[in-house]
């Protein structure tokens, strides 16, 4: 296909984009063929095929997508984000209980790296300055790797290791295949628009009634910051591996969609919003906002009525779904998010950000007691795998997380290079008809600003700063090409 020269209404890569997003990609069949093997094997109860043949199966159809180029591939890693952790914990529940290490959790990883080896192809492009801070941060984390081998251990470092580098090369991925753009954007485009409203209704319904894998998961897994396993005392997570990262991942769906068209955008938006209100993550709310006013700054002004509009529709629709559901329903959950909402205007009163303040306290001291780091491995998930140094599973701040893990040298550089990245797709490049963009930028302003409350450097939460990053690098050299194509046309 040829690229079409970005300046003109809807010739540029938002018209590629709906072009992709009308057709069933030849992708899909194969996408589709494998979630039904799946759905067949877990209802016919076996689950230990699923346990071994799930991550075989989705790297294999991953490399298969591969090498027909980076649309189907960048879509079907996203549904393996949103829902891997679910899947999983189906299995969990079928083999009889809670499996602390399932292979099935590094499926996500194991697709998603195959962006390495597209990375590697293209190192020139890390000579261009857009590209040069990626090039930065994944020889920071290399760095934290190291010394994260000597003095956690090789399982807990290498786990991080994939945890940190994976999506950060899956983003620098989306970013140097700019010349096929439009079929990254459509491909992100079509996973979060569709897998970010089937996360929003199941994670409803898991606030209505939590299904028994869901319970079984909250209660083997000793995540408390979940909730209790009970209707409506659930924190929702949905088919992600916390509140946390479900919020990260749904307000990126919910920036698509507020870039889209139709009354399914209220649908979406609607569903949506209740969700993300039920994952009771006020972390995600406010950066959410600082997004909302990105996104907002670079529309046109001509797309500001209707957009007002879609937002009246959707509080509307909120509104009459709170009158429709019965009162002994909509009572508790209305009281449940207020309280969460009030708890802005009495901070000194609140027990979660008193805790937060603590360890921040206590967490500052020992960063700067330790200057080299500790060392990939010492937070997140990774501690639970061994190892002989001192860890911290819950990060409440990726800043002191990143230098906690890398240092003061490497932490920093790293630090920079991620707000170096988020600077350059600041700017608005893009065509005024590429909303996609803009929803992509947003996004990547709402991971950063989260970053003060929450350690969104690794895992799915990296996913989506990164990805969208790259989607909006992407974006910008595309358009600069084209322009070089009219000068040199001229």
């Amino acid at each position: 296909m040829t690229l079409a020269v970005p300046g003109t209404a809807l010739a540029g890569a938002e018209q590629a984009a709906h072009e992709g997003e009308s057709s069933i990609t030849p992708a899909w069949p194969v996408i589709c063929g494998f979630a039904l093997v799946i759905a067949l094997l877990l209802v016919t109860g076996r689950p230990g095929i699923v346990r071994l043949g799930y991550p075989v199966g989705a790297l294999a159809i991953g490399a298969w997508l591969y090498r027909r180029g980076p649309g189907g591939y960048i879509e079907f890693a996203w549904w393996l984000w949103h829902f891997s952790p679910g899947v999983r914990r189906i299995v969990d529940y079928q083999l009889g209980g809670y499996e602390p290490q399932n292979p099935m959790s590094l499926t996500p990883f194991l697709v998603s790296g195959l962006a390495l080896a597209g990375v590697l192809r293209h190192l020139p492009e890390l000579r261009r300055l857009r590209f040069m801070p990626w090039g930065v941060a994944a020889v920071a984390v290399l760095y934290g790797y190291f010394v994260g081998l000597l003095r956690i251990g090789p399982m807990p470092a290498t786990h991080a290791l994939v945890s940190w580098l994976v999506p950060l090369a899956f983003g620098l991925y989306c970013a140097v295949n700019w010349p096929r753009y439009h079929e990254t954007q459509a491909a992100m485009r079509r996973a979060f628009l569709l897998g970010s409203l089937v996360l929003a209704v199941y994670g409803i319904a898991q606030f209505v009634d939590p299904p028994a894998w869901d319970r079984t998961w909250m209660v083997g897994s000793r995540m408390y910051s979940v909730g209790r396993a009970f209707p409506f005392e659930v924190r929702v997570f949905s088919l992600v591996n916390g509140p946390l990262p479900f919020a990260t991942i749904l307000v990126a769906g919910l920036f698509i969609a507020l870039s889209g068209r139709g009354i399914w955008r209220v649908a979406s938006l609607t569903l949506g919003a209740i969700a993300l209100l039920l994952s009771l993550v006020r972390s995600v709310w406010l950066a959410g906002l600082f997004g909302l006013l990105v996104y907002l700054a670079a529309l046109p002004r001509r797309a500001a009525r209707p957009l007002i509009a879609t937002g009246l529709l959707t509080f509307g629709a909120i509104g009459l779904v709170s009158r429709a559901v019965p009162d002994e329903v909509a009572g508790p959950t209305v009281t449940i998010v207020r309280d969460r909402i009030l708890t802005f205007n009495d901070l000194s009163h609140d027990i979660s950000f008193k805790a937060r303040t603590n360890f921040l306290d206590d967490i500052a001291r020992v960063v700067l007691e330790e200057p080299l780091g500790h060392g990939l491995g010492s937070t997140g998930v990774s501690t639970t795998l061994g190892g002989d140094g001192d860890g911290i599973r819950d990060f409440d701040n990726g800043v002191l997380a990143v230098l906690y893990s890398l240092g003061w040298v490497a932490g920093g550089a790293f630090l920079a290079a991620a707000v170096s990245i988020v600077l350059l797709a600041l700017p608005r490049r893009e065509p005024i008809e590429d909303v996609t963009a803009k929803a992509a930028r947003a996004v990547v302003v709402t991971s950063l600003v989260l970053a003060v409350g929450a350690n969104v450097f690794e895992g799915v939460s990296a996913a989506v700063l990164w990805g969208f990053a790259g989607l909006v690098v992407a974006s910008h050299q595309w358009q600069a090409s084209g322009r070089r194509r009219l000068e040199e046309a001229a």
